[in-house]
């Protein structure tokens, strides 16, 4: 009865101690996982074009934030309409950010088509076997430029289905934004034709 009194007693302290383990390990882990990207981010050809693309679009998305969190005491029905198009505005930044980290990534991956690379396909029949083979060579490694480079950008950009809803995206972000710079030229005449009634 003892021994098994304390075998139980040893498995919920080694469940304690593995659990605390793991509890007390995960911002290490978290931080070496932050690093790592971090790292391979900036060593990336495609740093410059991820930096732009965040830099342009952080503001939109801390002033979004900042329009809900601050902006929401007693608000008039412009500041409501203000409001709401800075948090729009907000999300589609965030989805730019996520499209260039999304790109980026797929761009990198060493063979983006690995289950059919692009090429032309025939089949022969050998022995009563269809064999089939690519008159390609195999997708060039993410370190090669040149031709290979353009090979995979074609490739994300032309034939990707995630990067095709986001272009659809990009569309609306143009208009969304378009759309906000002339209400506010608009505000600006219907303020200074108010104060020339007044």
């Amino acid at each position: 009865m003892a021994a098994i009194l304390c075998q139980s007693i040893g498995k919920m302290a080694s469940a304690l101690c593995t659990g605390i383990d793991k509890i007390c390990a995960a911002p290490f882990r978290l931080c070496g996982f932050t690093c790592e990207a971090l790292g391979n981010l900036v060593t990336s050809p495609f740093f410059l074009y991820f930096g732009v693309t965040a830099g342009f679009n952080i503001p939109s998305i801390i002033f979004s934030f900042k329009a809900y969190i601050f902006d929401n005491d007693d608000p008039n029905e412009c500041d409501k309409l203000i409001t709401a198009w800075l948090l729009v505005n907000g999300f589609l930044s965030i989805v730019n950010i996520v499209a260039a980290v999304y790109i980026t990534k797929k761009i990198m991956e060493t063979n983006n088509t690995a289950e059919h690379p692009p090429g032309n396909y025939t089949a022969t029949d050998k022995d009563g076997v269809l064999a089939v083979s690519s008159s390609t060579k195999p997708e060039p490694s993410s370190t090669e430029g040149g031709q290979a480079s353009l090979t995979r950008i074609t490739h994300v950009l032309c034939h990707d289905p995630v990067v095709a809803l986001y272009i659809l995206i990009g569309l609306f972000y143009i208009f969304w934004q378009s759309n906000g710079v002339s209400k506010f030229a608009n505000a600006g005449r219907d303020d200074d034709e108010m104060a020339l009634k007044a």
